[in-house]
């Protein structure tokens, strides 16, 4: 029973050692995807006086430098009906850069709202002209209750 307690010191300081050796990563870090892609993100959703304001945080993971980056966005009702068409425009978007954007979506309450999606890149500019990388590289996710995908 000693030789295994003592195996398992042994283990559990190498295990130590080989831990203290990495390098500490930070949360911005952590929350951003390694591949390359274009992360879209619905953080939030509040109810306000003209309808539905939603936060969006874009991170260009791409080498690629958006001059213009703006989606079609079609928005589902709770009957995942069909209620209207918007257009999301980000602006620039500059390779490994984070911008949080927020849109009202006109009439609507949030808890009426089911899913968002990305029906088109409406203007996706890089300075070669237009590049395909806003849908081929999007990827939408939500931390509301609100759906939100292609």
């Amino acid at each position: 029973m000693s030789s295994l307690s003592s195996a398992t010191r042994s283990l559990a300081g190498a295990i130590a050692l080989l831990v203290a050796g990495l390098p500490a990563a930070n949360a911005q870090d952590a929350a951003r995807p390694a591949s390359s892609s274009l992360t879209l993100e619905l953080n939030t959703a509040k109810d306000v006086a003209t309808g539905c304001r939603l936060a969006l945080v874009a991170f260009n993971g791409t080498p690629t430098s958006l001059d213009e980056m703006s989606y079609e966005v079609v928005v589902f009702d709770g009957q995942q009906r069909v209620s209207q068409f918007v257009l999301f425009e980000f602006g620039a978007l500059p390779p490994k850069k984070t911008k949080i954007v927020q849109f009202d979506i006109a009439n609507a309450k949030c808890a009426e709202i089911s899913r968002l999606v990305l029906n088109n890149a409406s203007r996706c500019q890089s300075a070669g002209g237009s590049v395909p990388i806003c849908l081929d590289r999007a990827v939408p996710t939500s931390r509301t209750a609100i759906a939100f995908g292609l």
